[in-house]
């Protein structure tokens, strides 16, 4: 299997049955601004400490339904919906295909 250098670098330390369960939540993300799916992921859970399969699971697992949607009809002026938990400051990016973008707290 041909692998992007981060890729490489985002697989590094796990098991292959990590990685396949990375490879499958990673389905879920859009690259946006990022050369690909890994080097968004692996910038993001840096940023925000979180080990990178920890944070594709928590990404992953998001509950729209305890969530408001920003801005409530359509999308921001870069196209994307953010979906965020007020009482614990959770959220999640989407892209206007609905794939996700970012994950967090504020």
């Amino acid at each position: 299997m041909n692998l992007s250098p981060s890729e490489q670098k985002l697989f590094e330390g796990y098991t292959q049955d990590e990685i396949d369960e990375m490879q499958r939540l990673m389905q879920q993300w859009s690259p946006a601004t990022y050369p690909d799916v890994a080097a968004s992921i692996l910038d993001h859970s840096f940023r925000k400490d979180f080990d990178p399969l920890d944070y594709l699971r928590k990404a992953s697992r998001f509950d729209k339904s305890k969530a408001v949607r920003i801005p409530p009809l359509g999308a921001s002026d870069v196209g994307t919906v953010r979906w965020e938990v007020r009482k614990t400051g959770e959220y999640r990016i989407e892209s206007p295909e609905g794939k996700i973008v970012t994950y967090g707290f504020n």
